[in-house]
């Protein structure tokens, strides 16, 4: 699995919305929220395959 940096990620499809069929927006919003309220969670996230 590769690792990738989620809130460049989110970035880019937040500047891009056409990329978003590749993923689920909402599951995406809600990482990132996790991640903004805990950064461990980031951690934790590259373990389980999104």
């Amino acid at each position: 699995m590769k690792k990738i940096n989620i809130m460049k990620y989110i970035e880019t499809i937040e500047k891009y919305p056409s990329t978003l069929i590749i993923i689920n927006w909402d599951r995406l919003k809600l990482i990132k929220e996790q991640i903004e309220k805990n950064k461990s969670y980031k951690r934790k996230l590259f373990v389980k395959k999104l």
